[in-house]
């Protein structure tokens, strides 16, 4: 026999969205097809209500579930949710990650996909999973195989680790600047240092990528801006955020002999804000 559905879930229902009923003992959010967490809309209130009322051990099954439906990657729950599974650090969730540590695609919530794509790898890494095979028909999906090495040494430091990372900032270095800056920027500021405070892990905290590699990302900010070209987004257009932190990042770690760059490129456009600001912070440690 089907349980007493509260007001607010009575409502859900009524309207056709996902709504709250007993699966299997445990309350889920399900769309009758597959379980799903939708935090968005007029709704958002009521399905926080009924979560935030749910045990520990039934919000864990229900973030669980639902971070396994094929549509999930178009919610915008998917960072809350991967986030949620992670914090429980268990061993036997590797396989619900495998997927998402392939190659980040292409999709209206990228700073999430982006985020779940490095704390994936991240979990897989720390249990000693080896990560999935990747696709690698082009050089943006190239340079995520390179960055997921990266990224797996931030998070075990292993000797193994270290010379994998050694040899992928050696390789980033053979590809387009535009497109390396770019998805370089999205996987340190989007995952490993989660500037967003929103479904901040407990678990996989945030990593200050250029205390463990100074030297490698000063050496590709500088090869970025030798080139002259701006960074380049996964649909073609100009990555502006990218760019001005591949300029932000000469200034804070670069020298002297790096003003005669960035004074060159002070007359293009797309450099110009950024290079102003660079040149001031290294002429104020001088």
């Amino acid at each position: 026999m089907l349980p007493v559905l509260s007001s607010n879930s009575m409502k859900m229902k009524k309207l056709g969205s996902p709504l709250v009923c007993v699966l299997t003992g445990q309350r889920v959010i399900s769309d009758g097809r597959s379980p799903m967490v939708m935090s968005e809309g007029e709704f958002c209130p009521i399905y926080c209500e009924e979560i935030n009322a749910l045990s520990d051990i039934e919000k864990k099954r229900l973030a669980t579930r639902a971070f396994q439906a094929d549509s999930v990657r178009q919610s915008m729950s998917l960072k809350w949710l991967a986030t949620a599974v992670s914090d429980e650090d268990d061993p036997s969730d590797a396989a619900l990650f495998v997927r998402y540590a392939r190659y980040p695609e292409i999709n209206p919530h990228w700073q999430d996909e982006i985020a779940v794509f490095v704390l994936a790898t991240r979990f897989l890494a720390r249990h000693g999973v080896e990560l999935p095979e990747t696709p690698t028909d082009d050089d943006r999906q190239r340079c995520f195989v390179h960055l997921r090495d990266i990224v797996r040494c931030a998070e075990v430091r292993s000797q193994a680790a270290l010379s994998a990372a050694k040899a992928a900032w050696e390789a980033l270095l053979l590809m387009p600047p535009p497109i390396v800056i770019s998805c370089l920027h999205d996987v340190i500021r989007e995952g490993l240092e989660q500037r967003s405070t929103m479904s901040e892990s407990r678990s996989y905290g945030s990593v200050e990528i250029s205390q463990l590699f100074h030297a490698e990302l000063l050496k590709l900010a500088r090869h970025f801006l030798s080139e002259g070209l701006p960074a380049m987004a996964g649909h073609g257009h100009k990555d502006e955020r990218a760019t001005a932190w591949a300029v932000q990042l000469v200034g804070e770690l670069g020298d002297r002999s790096d003003l005669g760059t960035l004074r060159t490129i002070l007359n293009q456009p797309d450099f110009a804000r950024s290079a102003t600001g660079a040149i001031r912070r290294i002429e104020m440690r001088l």
